[in-house]
Formats: C-alpha cells, structure tokens, sequence
C-alpha cells in the first residue's frame, strides 16, 4: 500500500470556487485560502506542517512545491523502511499483545475532560479510516499528544512527555491567502537557525532519548512520538502502534532562551515585567483574542518586532492549539486578531479593559458580601458578564483604525455601566436596599478615583 502526501489528496481546503481536496503541493496553489478539515486541530496541525515545508524550502533557495517535488520519495505514510514520521522498527512488536490498538482510539475527537480511552462501542465497532484520514491523525498526534501513562517500546508503561506544540500553540500570520501566509510568517524568521527536517525517526534513537534539536525546523517536524500506521490495506487503516517519542529537552533554567530561539513562532507572555517571557499555552478560560492583543500591544515582547510588518501587510494574527492540561484534553482551539495600527494606543484600551474587569468584580464581591446572610439569594447575582464578547469588536476597530481610542475608551465605559447596572438590578429584586446601598458606595468610590488626579 503507498500513500504519498505530495501526490494523493489527504488536505481540505477552501479555495477560491469552494471547497477541495488537495495533496501537500497543490495546498500551496495561489486559489486556496485556508485549510479546512472541520477540525480546529488539524487545521493547526496541517499549517504547522506547511510552515516547516516552507521554511525548508526557504532555506534550500527554492518555491515549495519544488522541494516537496524533490524530497517526493519521503512522505509516503506506508514506506516499508523509512514511512513518513513515523517508526518502521516497531513492527517487530505486532505481535504483542495490546500492541496494535483500533485506530479509533489515537484521535482526540473522542475523548472528553479526563479521559484516556475512547467509548468502548467505538473501540469495539471496527471503525477504519481512510488513508487520508490516517494521515491527518498522523499529523495531528505527532504534534499535538498529550502526556500521561503509554506503553514503552514494550517495555512496562511509563509517563510520556507532552509533545511540542500542545504547550506551545501555533502563532502564523494570516493575509488570506495560504502560500502567501507561509510565506510571510516564515520570513518573520529568516535570521534564525533552520536547523532539521525530520521526515521519519532517526535511526539513533530508541523513545524516551532526549535530543539535540538545533533550529526552527527541528521543532516543526519533532518526532514527538513513535508511531506506526498498522492493519492496512488497499483503501482502509484499521490500526495503530503509538508510544513516547524524543523528548525536546528541557530548559536549564527559568528563563527559556532556548525556546525563545527555536520556538518562535508561539505566543509568549509573562505576568510581571520581571519575570521572564515563557510560552502562553491555550485555555477555554483564556481569551485567544486577548492573548494575541496583549502580544501586538507589548513593546518588548519577543513578537514586537514583528508588529510593523503584520500591519503593513493587513493581515490577522492567529493562534492555533490543544486546550489540555496533563492528561485532561479540554478540546482544540483558535481565534484571530488583526495586526494593530497603533500598538501603543492598544494597549491602553487593554489596560482601560482590565480596569472595567476589576470594577465589576468588585461590584460582584460587594453584592455577593451584602446579601450572604440571606439564603438563596446569592444566585441573583449574575455568574459571568457579556464584557469580553462586547469589547472584542471594539479592540478590532481600534487596531484597524476604524475608531479612534477616545470614542472606544467612552463605548467602554457605556458598556462597563450597563453591565453595572444590571448585577445591580439583578440584586435589587430581591435585597433592594444592599444593592441601592452597594450601588452609591462603588458609585462615590469611583467618583473620587476619578476626580483625584486631577486634584
């Protein structure tokens, strides 16, 4: 059975007359706009793979299609010896019990918060993919597997690392066109070190060997995992080999400049000036927009650089990841932020946005204090606000130069007082006179924070 990514369709993508379905070099054909597997994660995935390709490619002085062209005889996921990352020496435990799992298994659609196993009707059902499906999880799980327990090579279990990319999420340049998003975010780190492209596992190392990567394309393409595409046939993958692969070293100490190098092309933050800057994994809880908005508008955030050329292009920032926490698998997530115009008058808005956040959560804690010796009456205040979802559009209008930041600074506090308001009347229908009374006391105590520099 053959399989090549650069000749056999595996990829969807929008293109300019719909949607379609292309192989690895024909996802860099000037009509396609975006992947599109209706899966958040293995559009990640999936880009994270073109962006190595294209940094190679780079690298080597040629256009994308012409190194794939050249290095054809490399990605093909059912090669006997050498099948594209993935570990050919495993194999020699088909035979071992447990060894080969139902496919089914090894996708991260199916399990939940705290989940390691998949519903045991799937297991048991005989589900197979397709090739192009395989491959996809293939990609997916090279870079994206969570840690925890996993058999050894057949040896006894034992605690996986996590793979690159979960605790460092993609972060590539948008301009609305595929190839030329590539192409942008690769040249955004052109001065770094290029380092390996690894196609498959490196015959030099068994799983669980720490290694020795060297640049950009070493984080890419790390073989994060061993795996191997099992119980294959001429139309159907039914199961897989999947165990702890080459860990990326750790960091010798707190601030991670080796990360900082080869790892560019992530989201990093730090809570305090400081503090060192560490990469800012994705969180339901956690803003993707926000996260983006914070980096564009932080002057000495390793990104900074970046911001001018982002804005003169017109293009969206976007940032792709696993939502996980150790084993816990929370789901994929994504969002976009526009490159600002203005950084500076940004991050006002976003400190002006982080003093809105702190009022009503001291409304809340007042109210919640007024009316605790009341019983069943402190569900009446509201649990979460509409705050974030009302200031995303502003904070995109500001940075694209749609409003200026004093008319985005006053529909801020329109939108912070309403919210006010209605915790208030929320209150008011069952205790009245703690909220009137909470009302005037936040009400005359923000009065005089305003009125005080001034004095």
């Amino acid at each position: 059975m053959r399989f090549a990514l650069t000749a056999d369709p595996w990829i969807p993508v929008l293109t300019d007359t719909g949607m379609a379905t292309r192989n690895l070099i024909d996802a860099f054909a000037a009509d396609v706009i975006t992947v599109a597997c209706g899966d958040d994660l293995e559009d990640t995935a999936i880009t994270r793979l073109m962006l190595a390709v294209q940094i190679a490619a780079n690298q080597a002085g040629s256009e994308p299609a012409d190194w794939l062209d050249a290095h054809r005889d490399r990605f093909d996921i059912f090669d006997p010896e050498r099948p594209f990352w993935q570990n050919a020496d495993m194999a020699r435990f088909d035979e071992q019990p447990g060894a080969i799992r139902p496919i089914i298994t090894a996708s991260y659609r199916h399990v939940g918060n705290k989940s390691v196993a998949v519903n045991l009707w799937h297991t048991a059902s005989g589900v197979t993919y397709s090739p192009a499906a395989a491959a996809r999880l293939l990609v997916v799980r090279q870079q994206f597997s969570v840690g925890g327990l996993q058999s050894s090579y057949g040896k006894i279990p034992r605690s996986a690392k996590t793979a690159i990319a979960v605790n460092r999420p993609l972060l590539w340049l948008d301009t609305g066109r595929l190839a030329e998003s590539m192409r942008c975010t690769a040249a955004l780190t052109a001065d770094r070190p290029a380092g390996t492209f690894w196609f498959t596992w490196p015959n030099d190392h068994k799983p669980t060997d720490t290694g020795e990567p060297t640049g950009i394309l070493d984080a890419l393409t790390w073989p994060a995992r061993s795996i191997l595409l099992r119980d294959t046939s001429t139309d159907v993958v039914a199961g897989i080999m999947i165990c702890e692969g080459v860990r990326w070293p750790e960091p010798a100490s707190g601030a991670d400049q080796h990360d900082l190098a080869l790892i560019p092309h992530t989201v990093y933050a730090r809570k305090k000036a400081s503090d060192p800057y560490t990469a800012q994994g994705v969180h339901p809880s956690r803003l993707i927009w926000r996260q983006l908005a914070t980096m564009c508008a932080d002057p000495d955030n390793p990104a900074a650089p970046w911001q001018a050329t982002a804005a003169e292009l017109n293009a969206r920032w976007r940032l792709g990841g696993l939502g996980s926490y150790q084993s816990a698998i929370f789901g994929p997530l994504t969002g976009s932020f526009p490159a600002p115009r203005d950084p500076a008058t940004l991050a006002t808005f976003l400190a002006d946005l982080t003093e809105a956040y702190q009022r009503i959560g001291s409304a809340a804690g007042s109210l919640a204090g007024a009316i605790s010796g009341a019983d069943g009456y402190t569900p009446a205040i509201p649990s979460h606000t509409s705050l974030a979802a009302r200031a995303e559009p502003l904070a995109e209008q500001l940075a694209t130069g749609q409003i200026d930041l004093e008319h985005t600074q006053k529909a801020l506090g329109v939108i912070t007082d309403e919210l006010l308001a209605r915790a208030y009347g929320a209150v008011a229908r069952v205790r009245p006179r703690a909220a009137g009374r909470t009302a005037a006391r936040k009400t005359n105590a923000t009065s005089r924070a305003t009125k005080s520099p001034k004095q």
